[in-house]
């Protein structure tokens, strides 16, 4: 997983291997566990996933290599 910043508060999440709407639904609510996301928009079709977050707060580069 790649992530780059898009906005301020936002990032985008390059994904690979999801398969299904169930599996976008998961990550989603995997993303929106972690402390500092305020949201998360996971797109099966595009493999990429917008956060919306306290940026500062979370550490990307960890979060890219779960």
């Amino acid at each position: 997983m790649t992530v780059a910043a898009s906005a301020p508060g936002r990032a985008t999440l390059e994904l690979r291997g999801l398969d299904c709407a169930s599996e976008s639904q998961s990550l989603e609510r995997l993303l929106r566990s972690i402390p500092g996301v305020r949201e998360a928009v996971v797109n099966p079709v595009t493999n990429r996933a917008t956060i919306s977050a306290e940026l500062a707060s979370l550490d990307l580069e960890a979060l890219a290599g779960q």
